[in-house]
């Protein structure tokens, strides 16, 4: 009989017969399966033992992940804990100074307690102080007039609102008045500076005034109330063209008015708005308003300014409507207006007469001589025709200094620099550079206002040339 060995190692006959030829063929089979069964039994044992150890390991690391999460939780809340422990003690500590300010009586609250201060941030307090009625502390009324020497409210006239010292208390010049004005001191310690050699006289004598018409004394003539005229004069860059500008940056004054030129303002007084009524519609605004609001810093506190607008755009002086012989045009109406703003209050005088003009006239090729004669006709009619103007100061206000080479601009502007050498009580404020809107003609609202503020630097030292310079 043939034996034949299957792959797990067991015998196969090819016969019935279990035993052949001394072979024990089942004897060997069930041997050899009780050998696969061992070893089958053994690799399972070994599986067994690394689950076993898997399973420990994983047991640790669910224990340690749960004792670190505790310990980071604990440690969280423990920290949220004292925060909100610092939190409630300080809310304790702002109740009791609530309670403390709740508990006093209006009248101690507004005189000894402090609404608002300031301290540096060790608590120290400044002078700084107001109390829940808006005005200075005790305190600070204390520390703010001792190193000056004065008592609140014991001299109304030379009575220190504002002042600077150095850290020893020795006053500055910059000290202002209970009325905005500076006080005598002041006054008197300006005026020794304007002495020394190397100024100008006529450089000392315009500060002077400056400095005498910012303080006005205190003495004011109750029967002098009334307004100072101010004629504006010239063509486009007077009349405003000078933009952007709003209410916010170009305000009206309580205390400025005009005696219109257009529309339902000709002939009526009414509150100087920008733009102003001018003879033309102006897209603007010029210096004239900007010029009101520095001059009216200067006057008495009784006295008002009123502006006559009559400027008009493209307008020329040498055969235009400005050339003071052409009947019923820009100069003859201009003096008129002026006129009659001076007569509709019995205490309005002229005080000044702006021109902004020569555009036009270089345009049209006029000469520097003809155009000098003509601009000197027309303020000598308006100081012989206007009431009150014999000697009232004119400023000559410049072109665009970037359009001078247009035309015969350069030989007017030349004019126009010219003027306090052949008139007496006349100033000429330099064009603005680099503040025009890029159209060949016009300011814009920045170079609008820095004209005004050099024209009125300019009137302060006209109303001083006495003569030509």
């Amino acid at each position: 009989m043939a034996i034949e060995t299957t792959p797990l190692g067991f015998q196969k006959p090819d016969g019935n017969d279990p035993v052949r030829n001394g072979d024990n063929v089942i004897a060997a089979n069930g041997a050899k399966a009780e050998e696969l069964h061992q070893e089958a039994r053994g690799r399972l044992g070994l599986i067994e033992a690394k689950n076993a150890a898997q399973d420990t390991d994983i047991a640790n690391a669910r224990t340690n992940a749960v004792a670190d999460a505790k310990t980071y939780t604990d440690g969280a809340v423990n920290a949220d804990r004292a925060r909100l422990t610092s939190v409630e003690s300080k809310s304790a500590a702002q109740d009791g100074r609530l309670t403390g300010l709740e508990s006093k009586t209006p009248a101690e609250a507004i005189s000894n307690e402090v609404f608002f201060g300031i301290t540096d941030e060790a608590g120290r307090r400044t002078w700084l102080e107001t109390g829940f009625d808006g005005k200075p502390t005790a305190r600070a009324a204390d520390l703010l007039y001792s190193p000056l020497g004065l008592t609140p409210g014991a001299d109304p006239v030379d009575d220190i609102m504002f002042s600077v010292t150095d850290d020893t208390g020795r006053r500055t010049d910059l000290e202002v008045r209970a009325d905005g004005h500076f006080p005598q001191r002041v006054v008197d310690n300006i005026g020794g500076r304007l002495s020394p050699d190397g100024f100008p006289q006529s450089f000392k004598d315009a500060l002077a005034a400056q400095v005498a018409g910012m303080v006005n004394s205190g003495t004011v003539d109750a029967a002098d109330t009334g307004y100072d005229v101010i004629l504006l004069a010239g063509q486009s860059n007077m009349s405003g063209r000078g933009t952007p500008y709003d209410q916010r940056t170009d305000p009206p004054h309580g205390e400025i008015w005009q005696w219109g030129s257009s529309g339902a303002y000709v002939g009526v007084m009414s509150q100087a708005v920008e733009p102003l009524a001018m003879v033309d519609t102006p897209s603007g605004i010029g210096p004239g308003l900007v010029f009101a609001r520095f001059y009216q810093g200067i006057t008495a506190p009784n006295r008002q300014t009123l502006l006559v607008p009559a400027a008009q755009g493209g307008q020329a002086l040498v055969g235009g409507t400005w050339d003071p012989n052409t009947p019923g045009a820009n100069a003859q109406n201009a003096i008129a207006r002026a006129n009659a703003a001076i007569a509709s209050h019995p205490k309005a005088r002229l005080k000044a007469i702006l021109w902004v003009q020569g555009e036009t006239d270089g345009d049209n090729g006029a000469t520097g001589p003809a155009y000098q004669t003509k601009l000197d006709a027309l303020f000598a009619r308006f100081r012989a025709e206007i009431t009150g103007a014999a000697n009232v100061p004119i400023v000559v206000g410049g072109m665009v200094p970037e359009y001078l080479s247009t035309g015969t601009r350069t030989a007017i502007n030349a004019v126009h620099l010219d003027t306090p050498h052949r008139l007496a009580y006349t100033a000429f404020a330099a064009g603005i550079t680099s503040a025009n809107l890029g159209d060949g003609n016009h300011y814009n609202a920045i170079g609008a206002r820095k004209l005004g503020r050099a024209m009125f630097d300019a009137y302060l030292l006209a109303r001083t040339r006495t003569t030509t310079i």
